[in-house]
Parts: C-alpha cells; structure tokens; sequence
C-alpha cells in the first residue's frame, strides 16, 4: 500500500514543473520521510516513467528535482493530462457566463452542416456527455477495432470532424446499455470527444489558446 500510495503521489506531482534544475526544498514537511522514500525509489528506478516532482503548498515551491536526462527545459508529451485543463476550461466558461451549464448541447458550438451517418442522437449530445465521455457515438480508444479509436482519428486532418462523422454505437449483450449504467451512462473513453470540447471553447472565446493562457496561466 505505502508503494502504490507513493505512485499516485509521484503521478500527480510529475505534472508539475516550476523553478530550478536542481533539488530545492524551502519548507520542512517537504523533507519528510514518505518524499524522502519516494526521491530515493525513483532514483533506484522503481518508477522509470517519473521524469520530476515538483511540489506547491500555499502558493511556494517547497520541493523540486528532476531525475536520469531531465531538467526543468525537457519537454513532455504530457497526452491526456491536457483533458484535465480542458475541463477546467470548461468550469471557467460556465463561472464567465459564456456558457449556461454542461447542460448546453456541443453541436450548436461545433458539429459542421455536413456529417456522415446523421443522427437526432448526435444533435443531443451535450458538453457533460463529453466530459463523462458518455456520448452515444461509437467511440473507445480502448478497443482497437472501434471507429473513434484515437489512432484512427490521427490519421485525417481535421480531428472534430472526424469525431461527429462516427456513427451512433451498437450494445452488443457484453456491453452494458446506458439505462442499465449508474447514473444512465454507458461510458467508453473517447479522446475525439474532448477533441469536440476544444472546438466548443475556441467557437465561444474566439481563441483557445489565448483563453487559456487568460484563464489559466497568467494569473
């Protein structure tokens, strides 16, 4: 338990990145035996994928340092760590007012005038549908055979399209229908749809890029 608890510390920490190249601690609780045991098992190789920690309490950088080649200048592919921050960009639209709620549909915001396999259940798909990724299209990143699996969608250029072009999805008797599922989703993880989500935030803010860096990063 001590080491599953240690990964999920390391996990959420690795996220982070501020400061210096080098170890820097400016707080004492930053030196406590749990983080000390955790710097020591990466550095031993237990958790070859943790590339950093750094850790902010109260607005201060209390611990950082960077292990094997990376430094503070590494960049990551960070992959679905950035369907949090949609998320919140999401929460920041609604608390702006510039959205209603999740409530709001997402085509209004993106679908295109044209789309294979048209559907009255793609038109009622709304923004808390995406982000539970609960959609009725079919779309599973895990499932290899699926039409919306993301490796499919980063074969073609325009990623939202491909998304509102999938058809409605099938519940083979294995799978378990939506009005069977807790809370009446039938969830299947779906990076085209936080694709979609992109598209809603840049349609009502004009830029995506420049809103997040408003919302998120300039404060």
């Amino acid at each position: 338990m001590m080491k599953q608890a240690l990964l999920c510390i390391l996990i959420l920490s690795s996220q982070l990145l501020f400061g210096q190249s080098e170890w820097r601690t400016h707080d004492a609780w930053a030196l406590s035996p749990l983080l000390l045991e955790a710097d020591s098992l990466i550095q031993a190789g237990d958790f070859e994928r943790i590339s950093s920690i750094a850790i902010v309490h109260n607005g201060q950088l209390v611990f950082e340092r960077y292990y094997g080649d990376n430094d503070i200048e590494t960049l990551h592919n960070t992959r679905s760590a950035t369907k949090t921050i949609t998320g919140t960009l999401i929460g920041s639209l609604i608390l702006q007012g510039k959205l209603s709620s999740e409530q709001e549909l997402a085509a209004p915001y993106s679908k295109p005038e044209t789309v294979l396999h048209p559907d009255p259940r793609k038109d009622a798909t709304t923004i808390e549908d995406l982000l539970t990724m609960s959609s009725m299209v079919e779309c599973d990143d895990w499932n290899n055979y699926s039409r919306g699996n993301e490796e499919r969608m980063y074969l073609v250029e325009d990623w939202h399209q491909f998304y509102w072009d999938l058809p409605i999805k099938g519940f083979p008797e294995w799978m378990t229908k939506p009005e069977d599922a807790l809370y009446g989703r039938s969830f299947s993880y779906c990076t085209s749809g936080v694709v979609v989500l992109g598209d809603v935030i840049n349609t009502i803010t004009g830029s995506l890029e420049n809103f997040t860096e408003k919302s998120l990063f300039s404060k």
